[in-house]
């Protein structure tokens, strides 16, 4: 479920609002907060595209409410970041491509590698997501907006920390003997209109399929990412109570709100504001 939402989240965000598009080829980058460098083969904004004879150099730096972006053919400021990017403490990205705001938009990476503040690493090999739509107004609204229309997304293999509370809610299921290897395989996730339906491949003393079933709207202006969860099975079982009401009593996240069959994530407020 979380892989869901970190997509949710990322495809959420407000910071290119004044673009009309958005685009780069084969981004290989390396953050460590505060600080982070790569390099790019080619950045598009709005209709023009950027390339160069040979990769070139970006660099970002964390300041105060604010992330500077800087190359040899692009400065710019992203201020004002959600708090979920700019406590990022790493995120790394290997041979990632995306366009982002025309008629559709895809992001296709080899390797992306986050680690959120006070939590473990999330590792996504082989991601792909494509939406498409006819969303019209600002950007962060038509981004989202055909994403929920239709988005099709895979990850060929992810790994999260030990302590993700997915592994602490399958530790409380009955076990049987057999082999324990907790990375998942083969995560895919799509949404028509707003109906989405999640599959993750696990293997926990059996090899199953991890399912989620349900539909996702935005709330108050879109700043809240309202999740109706309407079933989830660990292969012919279906954990949907259990499951639900174990996040309820763990999550304590204050912009994460567990009311079944509802979640509702606050993706609007600005870090300043938290």
């Amino acid at each position: 479920m979380r892989t869901f939402l970190c997509l949710m989240v990322f495809l959420s965000t407000s910071s290119f609002a004044g673009f009309e598009k958005l685009s780069a080829q084969n981004l290989n980058f390396e953050y460590s907060a505060p600080y982070g460098k790569g390099t790019i083969e080619k950045v598009g904004l709005g209709y023009s595209l950027k390339a160069a004879e040979s990769p070139y150099e970006v660099s970002i730096e964390r300041t105060h409410k604010a992330f500077e972006i800087t190359s040899d053919f692009l400065d710019f400021s992203w201020m004002n970041p959600y708090k979920v990017f700019y406590n990022m403490e790493k995120f790394d990205t290997q041979k990632t491509s995306f366009s982002i705001g025309g008629s559709s938009h895809y992001i296709e990476s080899e390797q992306m590698l986050m680690v959120p503040e006070g939590r473990g690493k999330y590792l996504a090999q082989k991601l792909l997501a494509k939406c498409e739509g006819k969303a019209s107004g600002e950007f962060k609204i038509r981004v989202m907006e055909d994403c929920r229309t239709k988005l099709d997304a895979s990850i060929k293999r992810v790994e999260v920390p030990a302590d993700f509370i997915l592994y602490k809610i399958l530790y409380e299921l009955p076990q049987i003997p057999g082999e324990f290897d907790i990375p998942g395989d083969n995560f895919i996730l799509s949404s028509r209109d707003g109906k989405f339906n999640m599959q993750l491949y696990i293997k926990y003393y059996v090899y199953a399929g991890l399912r989620a079933q349900g539909h996702f709207q935005y709330e108050d202006n879109h700043e809240t990412l309202a999740i109706k969860v309407n079933q989830i099975k660990f292969g012919f079982f279906n954990v949907t109570g259990f499951v639900m009401g174990r996040l309820q009593e763990v999550i304590k996240n204050p912009d994460i709100k567990i009311d079944p069959p509802w979640i509702r994530i606050n993706i609007g407020k600005p870090n300043e504001d938290r």
